[in-house]
């Protein structure tokens, strides 16, 4: 998070180059440390105060860009499960409404001499029909 060189995407999957990358963009002598096997060695602690200086700096940021995902992963599940749930009801509303009609054709109001009208009583997208039955 230091050194753009390695942070987000780092450019090596060597732990070792990705320190030794970070080291030398704070331009921090290589007297100044040894590689352990699993550590690093500082010598002096102004270099450990810079290091952590300039972690300190670079956190609000960073604080600020997993916020910020954490936030667009919530809007975005809440809007899909919405969505979803809007799905349903027209689904729902959609087949009760055909199912009354088709419900009222057959049961209720045919007579041999009955006339069905049909009307169109909104041009949306789906359109609303009006039925009407002339005895």
């Amino acid at each position: 998070m230091i050194c753009p060189a390695t942070w987000p995407h780092p450019k090596t999957s060597d732990l070792k180059a990705s320190t030794k990358t970070i080291l030398d963009y704070l331009k921090i002598p290589a007297d100044e440390y040894r590689f352990g096997k699993t550590k690093v060695f500082i010598k002096n602690p102004k270099t450990l105060f810079l290091l952590e200086e300039k972690r300190n700096q670079e956190m609000p940021r960073i604080i600020t860009i997993m916020q910020k995902s954490i936030r667009r992963y919530l809007a975005v599940s809440t809007y899909e499960k919405r969505k979803a749930a809007l799905k349903i009801l027209q689904f729902i509303r959609r087949n009760r409404v055909r199912s009354l009609y088709a419900f009222r054709l057959t049961h209720h109001y045919l007579t041999p001499t009955s006339t069905l009208v049909i009307t169109l009583v909104s041009s949306s997208t789906q359109g609303l029909w009006r039925l009407t039955f002339i005895s």
